[in-house]
């Protein structure tokens, strides 16, 4: 179903998406340079350069057309933002490949896919290639990340503000911003590897500020949703109890923001979900049973991204995130059942 026309206001400036990733490398070995020298503010300035980009992101009207590039792979998304009757309201179109559409309205969250009928969800998710931590709450990276105020650069012809965000420890990549320097709006950001190397960005091509919703907001903010599913347990029943698969190790500062059991698209197969999150990354583990009961594993990158898959005792877990690949090999092997009995007739439970 699709719920509106496809932004084409948004595209009518196209630009060269070779040219966009051939000098995302250039750009960074020069924003380096000028990171090194002016690199001479403290965390606190630095803190207040994403809060402000926070508020943008939640009071203001505005349209981004935005470009993914994760190695090779470009991908167009366009983003709409308004505030109707004082509620916020975010629609992300993905413009390249089968239709796919986000539409983040209140506390629910729908989707819009190609050949499927539209379902909702309830919950603050991630909406599109914007961290929900730059949305909802900066505060929550300050235990796993460093905010370093680095230099001036140039972003779209405007001039551009860098903020390092950089992780304590070696379990997570860095992601370093660029915030528009009279807007606070975010025009750039790139996930960077510990030994610098700079593996996926996302880049503002184009935006538009305005005093009220667009008539695309608008007439979203009208719009009948399905109500929101209700989620099955994301728990089993085996003769000796119910059994929850779940990570017994996750990186600090992750937390558990989804959890259910649903059939898999690819296999119609029912699987364990769990979804964590520490406000810039996420990882999402799978327990499913297993294809052919062999044990093995494998590991699949794609940029910043890693799937690593292991099958063993019958079942095979999957784990995907914008994680290193051994905190994703960590996660993965720390997968372990939890068993609690059935309860005997005549006792409590």
């Amino acid at each position: 179903m699709q719920i509106v026309q496809r932004l084409n206001s948004l595209n009518n400036n196209p630009i060269s998406l070779q040219r966009l990733a051939a000098a995302a490398f250039s750009f960074l070995i020069l924003t380096l340079s000028f990171a090194t020298q002016a690199d001479q503010g403290n965390s606190a300035s630095a803190e207040s350069w994403l809060k402000r980009m926070g508020q943008t992101f939640k009071a203001a009207n505005y349209s981004l057309s935005v470009i993914r590039v994760n190695q090779q792979h470009f991908e167009p998304i366009a983003i709409e933002h308004g505030i109707v009757d004082g509620e916020p309201l975010v629609y992300v179109n993905y413009l390249n490949g089968p239709e796919r559409e986000i539409l983040h309205r209140g506390d629910t969250v729908t989707y819009f896919q190609h050949d499927e009928p539209p379902y909702s969800v309830a919950g603050q998710r991630a909406v599109g290639p914007i961290p929900r931590a730059f949305i909802n709450n900066i505060d929550v990276l300050k235990t796993s990340y460093r905010f370093v105020l680095g230099g001036r650069n140039r972003v779209m012809g405007r001039a551009a503000q860098l903020i390092r965000i950089e992780p304590k420890e070696a379990d997570r990549y860095a992601i370093w911003v660029w915030l528009d320097a009279e807007h606070g709006m975010l025009l750039r950001a790139d996930l960077v590897a510990p030994n610098g190397e700079p593996l996926e960005h996302v880049q503002i091509v184009s935006m538009a500020y305005s005093e009220s919703p667009s008539p695309i907001v608008q007439q979203l903010s009208q719009v009948t949703l399905p109500a929101p599913v209700p989620l099955m347990e994301s728990e089993q029943v085996s003769g000796q109890g119910r059994v929850r698969w779940v990570a017994g190790y996750v990186p600090s500062g992750f937390e558990l923001v989804g959890r259910d059991r649903h059939k898999l698209g690819a296999t119609n197969g029912l699987v364990d979900y769990q979804l964590y999150s520490d406000g810039i990354s996420s990882v999402s583990v799978y327990v499913g049973s297993a294809v052919d009961g062999q044990p093995g594993q494998s590991l699949v990158s794609k940029g910043a991204t890693h799937l690593m898959t292991v099958a063993k005792d019958g079942v095979e877990v999957a784990v995907v995130g914008q994680l290193p690949p051994e905190t994703i090999t960590r996660i993965v092997e720390s997968v372990h059942p939890v068993v609690t009995k059935n309860a005997q007739p005549g006792k409590a439970p």
